[in-house]
Order: C-alpha cells, then structure tokens, then sequence
C-alpha cells in the first residue's frame, strides 16, 4: 500500500517485464486496450550498452545521460540518474531536462510501434505537464496509445524512485525515413528526435 502523498500514475500497474526487480518494487508498465499494442514476451527488449540501449546514436541524449531499458510493442522504459548538471537554481531537475525525457520515451515508443523499417520520427507537438521536483533516478514510461501510417499519438510520465509522479506529456510524432548521411561539405538535416 502506498503512504500518503504518493501516487499511484494512472494505467500503470506492476510488471516485472521491464526487466528491473520484482513485482511490488515500483516497477510498472503502461497498459493499453489496442489491440495493436498487445505485449508478448518476444516483443520486450531489455536494452543495453553500446549506445545505453538507443537503437540510434543521439549524441544530445547521450550527453545527458539517458538510459534506453525497455523498447518494444509501443511501450518504451528509460532512466536518468539527476546529476548536479540537470539541476535548475533550485537543485532539481530543470524542465528541459525533463521535457527531453518525456519526448524522447514517446519517440521510442513510437519508433518500437512502427512496422516499416529504417523510419525514425519527429516531434510535431507535446504537452507537459509537472507534478512534482525531480531528483535522484527518473524513470519516464512512454506509450504509443494510436498511430496511423504516418502519425503517432503518444504519452509518457516520468516518475521517481519511490514512485512518485515527477511530470507528464502527450505528443504528435510524424514517421519520417532517414536520408543517407550527407557529404560533410553540406549541411545535414536528418529530420529526426530518434
């Protein structure tokens, strides 16, 4: 049972699939009723090094610390350890620290939910909301909740390491295909958050 002044994020219940600890830890899964988004265990990825388990290089993501620990079926798990250089002037996590969270768990998400290959996407509009300070390890859970063949609709929280809602965000991703890399006399826009 939790105590007071801790929540219970909504659609979220326990799940040891994300592969950290048990059932009862504070370890959960977003929950959807499309069909679609149905979870097997062959579609859960527990991802690792090299690139802290992105299935591309981000070089901002990776200089910000983020941790990718769960890609698949729509859903995405990833974690960040708030260090001093996150912080706002009020020793938490600043809010860009945790709208980039929030985007790049719904990017994920969106990424693991597509079925044509080779596409990532962009953000087209996100929604944030912040509940509380964020400080220590953040854990923020995307979910694909609808997606068209060029359109994902996402939401993603993060929460801490006692469970307590940090934020909350909804965005629109567009399905874009990555261009070859460009000759380094031009200028390259990939077009793409991941």
């Amino acid at each position: 049972m939790r105590g007071e002044g801790e929540h219970q994020p909504s659609g979220l219940l326990p799940s040891p699939a994300c592969g950290r600890g048990t059932e009862g830890e504070g370890n959960h899964r977003i929950l959807t009723d499309n069909p679609s988004h149905r979870h097997h265990a062959k579609d859960h990825h527990i991802m690792t090094e090299p690139r802290k388990g992105f299935p591309i290089p981000i070089p901002f993501v990776d200089n910000l610390g983020l941790r990718c620990t769960h890609m698949g079926g729509g859903v995405s798990e990833l974690e960040l350890d708030v260090e001093q250089r996150h912080h706002n002037g009020w020793e938490m996590a600043h809010g860009g620290v945790l709208m980039t969270l929030l985007d790049v768990a719904m990017a994920v998400a969106c990424r693991s939910a597509d079925t044509e290959d080779g596409r990532g996407v962009v953000t087209i509009e996100m929604k944030t909301s912040f509940m509380a300070p964020g400080r220590g390890t953040l854990i923020a859970r995307g979910d694909c909740v609808h997606r068209t063949t060029s359109m994902a609709f996402c939401e993603a929280e993060i929460v801490d390491a006692e469970g307590k809602l940090v934020a909350r965000s909804s965005g629109t991703f567009k399905y874009v295909r990555r261009s070859p890399p460009q000759r380094a006399d031009t200028v390259a826009d990939t077009g793409a958050d991941g």
